[in-house]
């Protein structure tokens, strides 16, 4: 995760309640010390900030100690023994802060997790298997509008995103909002021990981890994780839509709001239009207690599965006290981040559907049903790649993919990727005709097939799993 160029501040610590909140031992230095900031890439000016070596399977933070100090470091934590350590050139230790600790990860979490206990923000957390990102930019404009709010930056989402976004957040933020996304068991519920959200957003339950999970129960007990941790004072927001994650919202031992399209969801959206641009528009319903009301919102982001995203986001900010129209301006000029549903007009006039960031296969099928809603009356082109992650039930969910393909009619099929090829068979077995497929190992002959295959007024998907890196292709067809 590349952290360059931007500070982590911290709420002024004294070096002796940093040591205390990592559990480690100063070994060096004024225990009475301030430290404002700290950092965990020593590759940018350092000025008076403690380095934190992280250690990742292909590098040792600790590596780069001196090059922190040559730039401006006050002092680091180390997990090792100081006769251990490459200095370069050979640091006089006793004129910096040292701090000892077992391992500068669970340090870097816990001091993120001391300075969340001294916020006054309320904490939002937001978990699901598709939508967490999307909802939180949304959230985040909406917030902003009336309370200093700060977010996840980019996929920020893990064990080191998470603490580097709160340690990363203003002093006097009102609003934090942290995406928590998970690998495996107890991922979530080390996240949200840091975090202590007071309201937890789950979007919906998918496949997505399947490999690494083994099976759909243990992708809900994983993502129930966020609810669990959650205390009677906290709310959990749910997608009542979603039976998975409705019914982990009900394990919740605070209070429980629902969203969706149905009359008894607390939030809800009725008169549901897509637009030729595939964007949305909608009336948002509110029943919650002491914020009854009713909005009309046309959303600037393609894909009707975004009124979902806009649904959790209107409802955490209706929680909040945000008025009507707050919401209505906010969710109309928000975007989302890059490389999701990013449409690329081109020179040679037609449409690209930059959905690359991610594939699983709930946000294919929701991707390819844009793709048929934004195309309209012109050619429908989806190229898809692999997805990942899905263990033994891969060839299944590649294949379901392809009959989705079929089934909406879509013109074109071009796969890239061994996995993908399941998709060619499913969309041929459930009727698409051979010559409007084609299957690709490469970006490079695909991207070299789509100069003939492309035309005037076409529209094109473009989306598989991040491995896959399909935005190369997006460039070299845009």
């Amino acid at each position: 995760m590349d952290t360059t160029g931007v500070e982590q501040q911290v709420i002024p610590l004294k070096v002796s309640e940093i040591a205390t909140a990592c559990g480690g031992k100063i070994t060096y230095g004024d225990p009475d010390m301030i430290v404002t900031s700290v950092s965990t890439d020593s590759r940018k000016m350092l000025d008076g900030e403690l380095f934190i070596p992280l250690v990742g399977d292909e590098f040792d933070g600790h590596d780069f100690i001196g090059s922190a100090v040559q730039k401006g470091a006050t002092g680091w934590l180390t997990s090792k023994s100081p006769d251990s350590l490459k200095y370069k050139p050979r640091l006089e230790i006793d004129k910096y802060i040292v701090i000892e600790v077992d391992d500068t990860l669970k340090a870097y979490q816990d001091l993120a997790a001391a300075v969340r206990n001294r916020f006054t923000a309320k904490v939002i957390a937001i978990t699901g298997s598709t939508g967490k990102t999307s909802t939180k930019d949304m959230m985040s404009v909406i917030l902003s509008k009336t309370m200093k709010t700060s977010a996840s930056p980019k996929n920020y989402n893990n064990e080191v995103g998470v603490p580097y976004t709160i340690l990363n957040a203003p002093v006097d933020v009102q609003a934090l909002i942290l995406e928590m996304a998970m690998r495996g068991k107890g991922q979530i519920k080390e996240l949200a021990e840091i975090g202590k959200p007071d309201i937890g957003v789950i979007t919906n339950i998918g496949v997505t981890h399947f490999e690494l999970l083994g099976s759909e129960d243990r992708i809900v007990e994983a993502k129930a994780e966020l609810v669990d941790a959650m205390d009677s004072k906290g709310v959990c927001v749910t997608n009542k839509d979603d039976e998975q994650a409705y019914m982990i919202g009900k394990k919740a031992r605070g209070r429980v709001v629902t969203y969706g399209l149905g009359e008894s969801c607390d939030v809800r959206a009725t008169g549901l239009r897509v637009e030729e641009a595939g964007t949305a528009s909608f009336d948002i319903i509110s029943q919650l207690d002491g914020a009854t009301g009713k909005i009309r919102i046309s959303l600037n982001i393609p894909g009707r599965y975004n009124v979902y995203n806009a649904l959790a986001a209107a409802a955490v900010a209706l929680l909040l006290g945000l008025s009507f129209d707050i919401i209505k301006k906010g969710l109309e000029s928000a975007s989302v981040s890059a490389l999701r549903m990013e449409v690329i007009r081109t020179d040679d006039n037609f449409t690209i559907i930059n959905d690359t960031y991610n594939a699983s296969p709930a946000s294919m099928r929701a991707a390819l049903e844009t793709l048929r809603d934004m195309a309209g009356g012109s050619r429908s082109i989806a190229v898809l790649g692999d997805m990942f992650e899905l263990g033994g039930i891969s060839k299944r969910c590649h294949i379901d993919v392809g009959r989705y393909v079929a089934d909406l009619k879509i013109d074109k099929l071009m796969t890239i990727g061994e996995r993908a090829r399941d998709i060619a068979e499913g969309a041929r077995g459930e009727g698409m005709p051979d010559e409007d497929i084609a299957m690709f190992a490469s970006i490079e002959e695909a991207g070299n097939a789509a100069r003939n295959i492309l035309r005037n007024g076409d529209h094109v998907l473009v989306k598989g799993s991040r491995a896959m890196g399909l935005e190369r292709l997006v460039e070299r067809i845009a």
